[in-house]
Order: C-alpha cells, then structure tokens, then sequence
C-alpha cells in the first residue's frame, strides 16, 4: 500500500470519527434544558394520533425543547416513540429532552386534587370544582346522567346525586372529563359502604339507604365528634318514632341555600319539602354529603332518651329528654 493510499484512508478515518465525534456532541448538547433556572410553567397539550415529528417540532416553537432533531432521535433510539401518551402535561424550559420524553411516556399528565369537605352540598363542589378550573356546564351535565350503580337505583324517582358524591381527595387529570370525577366519587361511596354492614344496620332499623343517607346529612351538619354524631343520631330516631318534627337547622338552612336566599339566619317558615320545621320525618333526600363518621353514626347510634339538643357557647353538646330540660339548657348554655 502506498503512503499516499495510507494518507488517504487515514484522514477519512479522521474525518469520519470527528463528523461521529461531533454528532455525539451535538447530541449530548442538545438534549440539555433550554434554561436550566427557569421557574416557567407552561402547558402542552398532546392529542390522541399526533405524529412524534409534530410533537417534537411543537415542543421547539413552545421553547421546551432545543432541537426537534434530538427529540426525534432520542425517542428512537430508547424506544420512547411508540410510548408517548396524549394529554395535558406542565412542562418547564428547565427539564431537559430526557425528562420531557419520559414524563410523556410514563404518562405523566399534570394534576390537581379536587378537595371536598365532609357535608358539602352539590351547590359547595360546584364552587370548589369551579376554582379549580372544571367546566361547570359539563359538571352540572354529568350531575345528571345515569350511573350504573343499585344503591342509585333504589332512590325516589326525581332524586339527585346529592348525598351520595363521597366526600375525599380527587385528583383531576386534564384534559379534566367531568363524567369521570363523578363516578369516581359515587364508586368511592360504593366502595367505603361494601366495606362495612352500615345497609344492613339500616334495614334493621327499618330504613332504606336513600332514608339513612338522608339522615346522615343531617347529623354531618348538626355536629362535629364521633361520639355526638352517634348520640344525635338516636335523638332524631327517637323523634321519628314518636312522629315528631325534627326541627333540624341544618335543612333550613339547606331549603334557603337550593332557592337562592340569604343564609346568614335560619329561617324556619320558609316554604320546602326540606324544612323539617314545616315537615314531619325525613326531608325528600340528603342535604349534603356525609362522610363515613356520620353514616357510621346512624348505623350504630347511641342508645338514649332524649329528644333535644344544642350547642353551648363552650362548643360542647348538651342534650335534654324534655322541653323544660331543653329550656333550661339554652338559658344555663347559650344566654
């Protein structure tokens, strides 16, 4: 071989390997972040059935990424490409093209937890679901449809979800499917039930569920420990066996809150079916959605005699088995 020969495979030998050398480099350079300090969210949306090319080029004009190319490459060759999953994701020009890859193909939509508090009415989780960006018209459309469930089934013709929209922690997946929210709360109420023998304590007790429910609400919203929810809970059992009034604020209050008006006072004469001030027994359905402390409650209450109650100054509960007790009580523990 001549030298010239060997001169001239040597130096493509030396191109070669620099071209390879500086691919690899670029490469390594491009899958950096874009700003490594960036505090930026933004949000990027990938739908179902977009070509990874897209994808990678929308990633570049948005800033969140350095090359398309890269991006292109590095799902390839880890065998990312096939893996990415549609959704809403918050990304950050400080993650680098590995960590956007990744968080797409493990799927890793942004989140938020929709809280609600035990007791709250279907009017509250709207307020709640509202802030945290839920479209109320979807929500009120889902609020309405029909779910597969017996435990709906069994409720009075005309009834709504009220009641039955477990109270917990639902962590909302965007793009945010209202019908799915609702059905995770209504399977959690499903579950925490299965979990326990409250139906049968009810039917034993000659009550439907949609009636235990009910009173559930009620004692959610009348008090706060286990152990007076369980005593209040045999208090307004004993006014319905006696056929009592139950004369519970707390449907009042729920009768001024579902037609618009001021609850800032309780207005006992105002004109509902939910006004146990106008009305003997149970109101038509729940006010609110209990938890499980209060559906606990009327699945074992607390045996006693008394037929009055109140909340003294001291934030304690004291009960009564006579008006004249009661009487006593609010002068001693209110005045």
């Amino acid at each position: 071989m001549s030298n010239e020969l060997k001169w001239i495979i040597a130096s493509t030998i030396t191109v070669v390997t620099a071209a390879i050398l500086g691919c690899v480099i670029w490469f390594i350079l491009a899958l950096r972040p874009v700003e490594k300090d960036s505090t930026e969210i933004m949000t990027f949306q990938l739908d179902a059935g977009t070509g990874v090319p897209d994808v990678s080029t929308k990633l570049e004009e948005k800033g969140l990424i350095r090359s398309s190319t890269a991006f292109n490459v590095y799902v390839t060759i880890t065998g990312k490409r096939q893996q990415l999953q549609a959704g809403t994701y918050d990304l950050s020009p400080s993650l680098s093209t590995n960590e956007v890859a990744t968080m797409m193909s493990d799927g890793k939509v942004a989140t938020n937890l929709l809280v609600i508090p035990e007791g709250s009415t279907i009017l509250k989780i709207r307020q709640l679901a509202d802030k945290k960006g839920v479209n109320l018209k979807d929500l009120d459309a889902a609020l309405v449809a029909q779910y597969d469930y017996d435990f709906l089934k069994a409720r009075p013709q005309g009834a709504t979800l009220e009641g039955y929209l477990f109270p917990d922690s639902y962590e909302l997946i965007k793009p945010i499917r209202t019908n799915v929210v609702v059905n995770q709360m209504l399977q959690n109420f499903a579950k925490k039930l299965s979990q326990t023998d409250y139906v049968q304590r009810y039917a034993a007790q000659g009550m439907t569920l949609h009636q235990a429910v009910t009173l559930a609400s009620i004692v959610e919203r009348e008090v706060k420990s286990d152990e007076d929810r369980a005593m209040v809970a045999q208090l307004y059992l004993n006014r319905l066996k006696m056929g009592m009034q139950l004369q519970a604020d707390p449907t009042a209050l729920y009768a001024q809150e579902i037609t618009g008006k001021p609850t800032n006072r309780v207005d006992t004469s105002i004109n509902s079916t939910y006004n146990t001030y106008l009305v003997k027994g149970l109101p038509p359905g729940p006010i609110g959605n209990p938890g499980l402390s209060s559906l606990k409650a009327v699945a074992y209450p607390k045996p006693n005699e008394y037929l009055y109650f109140i909340s003294g100054k001291d934030g304690k509960t004291y009960f009564a088995k006579t008006y004249e007790e009661h009487q006593r009580n609010i002068e001693k523990y209110l005045n």
